[in-house]
């Protein structure tokens, strides 16, 4: 398991999911000092400004990274990632730097790929779970029978590489091979691992819960984003919305640290 204490739980008002979900990503990047009620006015009277939103809804990752470079560059840099592997990703994760990712959200607000962006939502990743190498009793896992065991004397500058804990897991060859080498680089496990391995700790504007979620479900949620809800995308009173979501469709956004 990877994960550091949560992002500060922050509950939407309204239409305002996007903006708030940056809000919590910009303040867990503080280490959890809340910003200002100035600060977040900021951030809704610019997006209306640049016709990004009128409530806080935000349907475009691009603009969302842009607006949290613009006025948090101090705190975070942000960066619209298209379609990461999951090396990229859980390489991200493991350093403690959170990810956006916009997602289609069934009744409870789990991720669904049913209704094409219908209820297009924004989570938090901030954390995994790969039950098949946290397994307290690996030898009973049927899937992780054939366990290879080796030593080794150093992990080369160029192998790609995670931390978990006090281990060292390094991807190999390719993106579904992982190797968990001991803090002393002396035994090394081989796994097979797969999308369907990966569990992700995340969070939203709409559940008081920290939620684990299956990263393939979540990965398939946010390529399912499609078409949004007619209905309030002709109502242009009230919200800016595409009439095509191509601007969250496999659009990550990757957040890091630049306070020293």
């Amino acid at each position: 398991m990877q994960i550091r204490d949560g992002p500060k739980l922050k509950l939407q008002n309204g239409y305002n999911c996007g903006l708030v979900a940056l809000r919590m990503v910009i303040e867990y990047l503080r280490g959890g000092a809340s910003l200002t009620k100035e600060q977040y006015d900021q951030m809704l009277t610019v997006s209306i400004e640049r016709g990004y939103s009128k409530q806080g809804e935000m349907f475009s990752s691009y603009n969302l990274s842009i607006l949290s470079n613009d006025l948090f560059s101090h705190y975070a840099d942000s960066e619209v990632i298209v379609s990461p592997s999951l090396f990229t990703v859980l390489h991200h994760l493991s350093k403690g730097l959170p990810i956006l990712i916009p997602y289609d959200a069934d009744s409870n607000w789990r991720p669904t790929s049913k209704t094409n962006g219908k209820r297009a939502h924004w989570a938090i990743i901030f954390g995994f779970v790969i039950p098949k190498i946290n397994s307290t009793d690996r030898s009973s896992n049927e899937n992780i029978s054939k366990v290879q065991f080796e030593s080794i004397d150093t992990l080369q500058q160029s192998d790609r590489f995670i931390y978990l804990n006090s281990n060292i897991i390094k991807f190999r060859d390719s993106d579904n091979c992982i190797e968990i080498t001991d803090s002393n680089y002396s035994n090394r496990q081989l796994f097979e691992i797969t999308e369907s391995d990966v569990f992700l700790i995340c969070q939203h504007s709409k559940s008081k819960f920290v939620q684990l979620w299956e990263y393939s479900l979540l990965k398939e949620s946010n390529e399912s984003l499609k078409t949004p809800n007619m209905d309030k995308q002709l109502d242009k009173d009230s919200w800016i919305i595409p009439t095509h979501l191509e601007d969250l469709q496999n659009k990550w956004i990757f957040f890091s640290n630049t306070q020293q």
